[in-house]
């Protein structure tokens, strides 16, 4: 996660209070979807960066660091609406998922992020319910390069 604070994020963070409200934002997208779905943990919708990110609660649980172990964790989205638990139910692939993090003084300034290459994989609903895995892409797992380099699998590095 991007942690190149501003100025002002980096001196709310440090002092010892402050009124700064800092805000989750949520962005969830597949290629199936009738639009990008965007939320904002916080009682209000927002609008960072042009987009407006509606209201809802969702919790992150993070898990401890292991060397060796691709970042893993869980996250409930509650009380989504019918048309957004209709989509991921349809998705055959993992959505695109990003997390943001703003304050709401500056809410087109991105304090943190974790960029567009995680994945919202194992989903289940619970009613307006939907728990999911955050994961990147497991590269670790993969064998590099996939089988051996022989002249007959690969002509052109011979």
């Amino acid at each position: 996660m991007s942690r190149a604070l501003s100025s002002t994020g980096e001196a709310s963070v440090l002092a010892n209070e402050t009124s700064e409200e800092w805000i989750i934002l949520l962005t969830v997208s597949h290629a199936s979807f009738s639009a990008t779905q965007r939320f904002a943990r916080r009682r209000t919708n927002i609008t960072s960066n042009g987009d407006t990110y509606n209201a809802a609660f969702f919790d992150l649980s993070f898990p401890d660091q292991t060397p060796n172990q691709l970042p893993r964790w869980q996250i409930i989205i509650d009380v989504v609406d019918q048309t957004v638990l209709a989509e991921l139910r349809a998705v055959a692939t993992a959505p695109d998922i990003q997390i943001d993090v703003i304050r709401a003084a500056a809410p087109n300034t991105i304090e943190m992020t974790t960029g567009a290459d995680y994945k919202l994989r194992s989903l289940s609903y619970a009613g307006t319910t939907v728990t999911g895995e955050v994961s990147l892409e497991d590269l670790l797992g993969e064998g590099f390069p996939g089988g051996r380099i022989l002249p007959s699998n690969f002509p052109g590095g011979f």
